[in-house]
């Protein structure tokens, strides 16, 4: 959401009808969908209600069960960063280094600091919103959906978030779908495996 407008009301529906309202204000009749985790769960949210505008679709390591809140180290290391009184990403850097482990999810939050007009740093997403909203965003899908566009599910060989219980879930609701593991990956697998994962993903588009 870095550069484009933030919203107060944030759930799947909205940003479905963001996507719809996208594809119509740019004249893209139908489109191959990708997304990793909450944009993941955004397409799935999209598929239901326009799948006559997807070719094909990827989800990245994300099932449509709900997932309970499991940010809270994120929000945490996030608030530690007074981006106030913050003087250069080194010092932002050094901040989340003392709450997080994980060096991914330490780059990409990095990756969301910009300077702003008046000389300061500054986070371009919206976290205030997305601290309000989070419990919307672990929402599974709606009982009995059918989403019959061919999907592909790529999921990290390292990550718990498609497990064995999740197939059976996936293969009820999807009925043109693969699901195929890749290795040397955890939740962020287009950067920590992206030559496996663009080989899967070209491979299945291209099919």
């Amino acid at each position: 959401h870095g550069r484009s407008p933030h919203n107060n009301d944030f759930t799947y529906e909205i940003m479905a009808n963001d996507l719809f309202e996208f594809m119509n204000d740019e004249k893209i009749s139908k489109a191959d969908i990708i997304g990793h985790s909450m944009g993941a769960k955004t397409a799935m949210f999209f598929a239901l209600k326009h799948s006559d505008r997807i070719r094909k679709m990827i989800i990245v390591d994300m099932a449509p069960r709900y997932y309970a809140q499991h940010h809270q180290a994120v929000f945490s290391a996030v608030k530690s960063v007074d981006v106030v009184n913050l003087s250069s990403r080194k010092e932002a850097e050094e901040r989340l280094r003392n709450t997080l482990n994980d060096e991914a999810t330490i780059q990409f939050l990095l990756k969301n600091l910009y300077w702003t007009e008046d000389k300061r740093l500054d986070w371009r997403f919206g976290f205030s919103e997305i601290e309000r909203n989070i419990e919307e965003m672990g929402k599974t899908l709606p009982l009995h959906s059918v989403i019959e566009i061919p999907t592909l599910f790529l999921r990290g060989s390292r990550s718990g978030y498609i497990g064995e219980n999740d197939e059976k879930e996936i293969k009820q609701i999807f009925s043109d779908v693969s699901i195929i593991t890749i290795p040397d990956a955890g939740h962020w697998i287009h950067a920590e495996n992206p030559k496996v994962f663009l080989e899967k993903t070209v491979a299945f588009l291209n099919n």
